[in-house]
């Protein structure tokens, strides 16, 4: 089907609004099913990403944003906070990925060496508006990288410190980041097309029913 430039421009118009719309949280409690949706008439993953933290956070009964008590404390320990609240045990990443025709498991500015225990990626399926819930401890992604090679960390910012290595040395500033000894920023994940048998592990492994995750001690056990 063609659009003409009038229905094009109204289109434009009424996304904009939106975009403001969700960022002043007016759709924070937004129908849960129809978010993907949402997310993706947005487009606009400057906007998108922080809203779907608070939607997440809606829908689970979670906080958003997990900081110590303490003014001097400056780390970051992540975007999600389930209850009982206590850092360093219930505080979780948060990635997404909602690009169209896009299948890629994936995510940017992975702190490594931050007191962050989990990492959630919530990931839209290539087609269908439809969102599939990954969850890692860090464990996992020190294991995925380490024992399984199943993704192998770039600098997800372009770091002088990672450019003209061998294998070896980037590995070793890996672990060097897991170990709180250097603060580079790591995209971590795979593109199911060219991994299957480690996308199907990961289905296995780490994807979970988002709701499951109310029950949030239970889910810690499984993980311990």
């Amino acid at each position: 089907m063609e659009l003409d430039i009038k229905t094009m421009q109204v289109a434009t118009s009424e996304r904009i609004d939106m975009e403001q719309k969700m960022s002043n949280g007016e759709f924070d409690h937004h129908p849960w099913d129809e978010c993907p949706t949402l997310a993706r008439f947005i487009a606009n993953s400057n906007i998108t990403s922080r809203w779907w933290e608070r939607r997440i956070a809606n829908l689970l009964g979670w906080k958003t944003q997990p900081a110590s008590d303490d003014p001097d404390d400056e780390q970051d320990y992540g975007d999600l906070f389930a209850p009982p609240f206590v850092l360093g045990e219930d505080n979780c990443e948060l990635k997404t990925n909602e690009k169209l025709g896009r299948p890629h498991i994936v995510g940017q500015q992975f702190r490594f060496y931050e007191n962050i225990p989990f990492y959630m990626m919530y990931k839209l399926d290539p087609h269908d508006d439809i969102g599939r819930c990954f969850m890692f401890s860090k464990d996992d992604l020190y294991r995925e990288i380490f024992e399984h090679e199943s993704s192998y960390p770039w600098s997800s910012q372009g770091s002088g410190k990672t450019t003209g290595l061998e294998k070896h040395e980037r590995l070793r500033l890996i672990e060097d980041s897991f170990e709180g000894k250097n603060q580079i920023l790591w995209g971590f994940g795979i593109n199911p097309k060219s991994k299957p048998d480690v996308y199907e592990r990961w289905c296995e492994s780490y994807l979970v029913d988002i709701y499951a995750l109310k029950d949030w001690n239970n889910f810690k056990a499984s993980k311990a």
